[in-house]
């Protein structure tokens, strides 16, 4: 949960918290935009959810990242891109991609990147 300053609980709203504002109980986590749902709760999120790449429920820049079979370039606020050609550099292919290496890919509407 996230209790503001008047002692009232966050609902349905997604947010960036900083480090400063998670509390000894919650340390597990870091800072980052977090979702709360409608009862209040976290909702912990993973992988790509509406167009945003999410680590243990925090939304991550990653760079060039493998989910399952298919390739994403994650942007700085965590966006996956579509529709789009650009040139990864070698420091923005993430662990997960590591058998790729730096250059030209174009990625879908869908945000996969497309491999003929």
């Amino acid at each position: 949960y996230y209790v503001k300053t008047d002692g009232s609980v966050v609902h349905d709203i997604t947010r960036y918290v900083a480090a400063d504002c998670i509390s000894e109980s919650a340390s597990d986590k870091s800072a980052g935009t977090y979702t709360f749902g409608p009862d209040g709760k976290m909702v912990i999120k993973n992988g790509i959810v509406d167009g945003y790449y999410y680590e243990n429920g925090v939304r991550t820049h990653a760079g060039l990242i493998r989910v399952d079979d298919a390739y994403y370039y994650v942007k700085t606020d965590g966006s996956v891109v579509h529709d789009i050609t650009r040139y990864v550099a070698a420091d923005r292919i993430s662990e997960s991609a590591s058998e790729m290496h730096a250059g030209t890919y174009t990625f879908g509407p869908d945000g996969k990147m497309v491999i003929d």
